[in-house]
């Protein structure tokens, strides 16, 4: 029996697969409810506060409508390969990811920022492989699905084109989020052709030292490419998009600033953990997540069911907490109190202060920090960011990343790169910004500012 999940991007999303509907329904997929989609871009975009599991079953939607569109018959030995592949490709659209911390891509950088050890793809792998009720499920479509769905996502599957599918620069998961966190934000920026998109789609046999697989010669795999008389256009207008919103909302300054308050928060919670001085009973006494107190001690340590424990929901009672008590700890309170009193820490930029370097702002900032008597550590935010809406050859090179050239073809043509097609140099180029930013309470701005 068919079930129908109600949509705003896709419409009707169909899920004809009993078993696919009891997968969605196990604690993993249904835990995504409650991790939105963009972190904190609701602050900025109110409308941001779509989930994980919205974007999921889009990724899914669209992982059936490019079986519809591709026909993997051709490129598989007979039928029963073919709806593995099939099933391989629609779970792992479904899969990808489970294993988001809370706030999505936020606290994976907090993390990094504090040193602590988390990434959303090895848990994601991690729970697909040790949580029973959902393995057990996964291993009743075909016994070793799970170990296939791992092979995707680590890119070393041996049919190609369902990695590039997964996770490329022309995959399901960008196409799903640009339109929907477009749609969403209500900026505008990210919308595409789909329906076009969808129509170039092709799987076709190109020499593996195109996608970069140099260490494989000039070996042939079957990879996604897109139609080079049909589908440049919407291709420019993908990539193009896909730029404008890392410009104006992913790495939007104010959504920048308040990220970077709740990573401090993380960090104090973390120091005063390591620190001991009875802070752990003081965090347990204010009913603090169990597993979040763990999660901040050893990430390793936490056992699937307790990292499932973990969403927004538990940051968000800290911030409650925090600001609620001002005795608690004066740190935690006073930057609670910016998050929930909406009141972002200052950009400092260089032609505020005469064109100052990032370093004399810096300098500048923990002098009044000191004045203010404001621990340094956790009221200066040292923030960069950086893009490339394509990412080409040269720059897979450079930043010691994997390739992922997208290819276009034509019936009478030898397959080329979409940066080496026509007058995309220049095109390119502009498409690349970095950022650096520090931000600072107001205060503290107000006294650099002032100084000069």
């Amino acid at each position: 029996m068919s079930k129908y999940f109600r949509d705003p991007i896709h419409d009707l999303i169909r899920v004809d697969d009993d078993h696919m509907v009891k997968v969605i329904d196990t604690a993993p997929i249904q835990r995504l409810r409650s991790i939105r989609q963009l972190g904190l871009a609701n602050l900025v975009y109110p409308g941001a506060e779509h989930s994980r599991f919205t974007h999921s079953l889009g990724v899914l939607h669209l992982a059936n409508r490019i079986i519809e569109k591709l026909d993997f018959s051709e490129f598989t030995k007979d039928q029963k390969d073919r709806e593995k592949t099939e099933q391989i490709f629609r779970y792992a659209a479904l899969l990808h990811d489970i294993g988001h911390g809370p706030f999505s891509h936020f606290f994976e950088v907090a993390c990094k920022k504090i040193g602590l050890k988390f990434s959303h793809t090895r848990r994601t792998r991690k729970i697909i492989k040790e949580y029973e009720p959902l393995n057990k499920l996964l291993s009743e479509v075909y016994d070793d699905l799970p170990n296939q769905i791992q092979q995707v996502f680590e890119g070393t599957h041996p049919k190609s084109y369902l990695v590039d599918l997964i996770s490329s620069q022309l995959d399901i998961d960008r196409l799903d989020y640009l339109l929907r966190d477009t749609a969403m934000t209500g900026v505008k920026y990210g919308y595409y052709d789909l329906e076009w998109m969808i129509r170039v789609l092709k799987i076709k046999m190109v020499k593996a030292k195109l996608k970069g697989q140099l260490d494989n010669g000039d070996k042939e795999i079957y990879s996604v490419v897109a139609n080079s008389d049909r589908g440049t256009s919407v291709i420019d207008q993908y990539i193009i998009g896909r730029n404008y919103m890392y410009r104006h909302v992913y790495y939007h300054k104010t959504i920048r600033a308040f990220e970077g308050i709740l990573a401090k928060i993380m960090k104090r919670m973390f120091d005063l953990l390591k620190g001991g001085n009875g802070f752990e009973g003081k965090l347990k006494s204010k009913n603090i997540s169990l597993e979040l107190i763990k999660f901040l001690k050893d990430p390793e340590s936490l056992t699937i069911e307790e990292f499932l424990l973990l969403n927004d929901n538990t940051l968000n009672q800290c911030i409650d907490q925090f600001y609620f008590d001002d005795a608690f700890d004066p740190v935690l309170h006073k930057l609670s109190k910016n998050l929930k009193e909406r009141k972002p820490f200052k950009n400092i930029t260089p032609y505020m202060l005469g064109n100052q370097e990032y370093s004399d702002i810096n300098e500048k900032a923990k002098t009044a920090c000191n004045k203010l008597k404001l621990e340094i550590d956790y009221y200066i935010i040292e923030d960069s960011s950086n893009d490339a809406a394509y990412k080409d050859y040269s720059h897979s090179l450079s930043n010691d990343e994997q390739s992922e050239e997208i290819i276009l073809y034509d019936s009478h043509k030898k397959p080329e790169l979409y940066s080496d097609f026509g007058e995309k140099d220049s095109l390119l180029k502009s498409l690349k910004f970095a950022n650096s930013r520090i931000f600072v309470p107001q205060e503290v701005a107000d006294i650099i500012t002032n100084e000069g």
